[in-house]
C-alpha cells in the first residue's frame, strides 16, 4: 500500500484522528492513546503514522522489525511507542504486530 492522505486503524483496531495544534500535525489512537510526533505538515504525520502501522509495506509478506525500548516507566515498541504492560517480554508487539529482534 502506498502512502495515502488518510492514517490507517490503529494496530489496536482503534479509529486514528489528526490533530492540530498551531502549525503542528500529529495522529493519535482513539482507542489506546498512543500517537506521533508532532510535524510540520499533515502529509508528514499521517506518513509516519501509516509506516508506524505497518501500511506502507507493498507485500503482507514483510515483516516490521522492531525492539523493546527500556524507558523510566516500562518497555516501549520501537515502532509504534506501545508500552507493555507485562513482565513476560513477548517476541511480537502485540500492538503493532512487529517482530521483535
Amino acid at each position: 500500500m502506498e502512502n495515502s492522505d488518510q492514517p490507517v486503524r490503529c494496530g489496536c483496531g482503534g479509529e486514528a484522528m489528526l490533530l492540530v495544534d498551531m502549525n503542528n500535525y500529529s495522529i493519535m489512537c482513539r482507542k489506546c492513546g498512543i500517537s506521533t510526533e508532532n510535524y510540520d505538515t499533515k502529509t508528514e504525520a499521517i506518513t509516519a503514522w501509516n509506516k508506524a502501522m505497518g501500511a506502507d509495506k507493498r507485500s503482507d509478506l514483510a515483516i516490521t522489525k522492531g525492539y523493546w525500548m527500556v524507558t523510566y516507566d516500562g518497555l516501549h515498541c520501537s515502532i509504534c511507542n506501545y508500552k507493555l504492560d507485562t513482565t513476560a517480554v513477548p517476541d511480537i508487539c502485540p500492538h503493532c504486530r512487529a517482530e521483535m529482534k
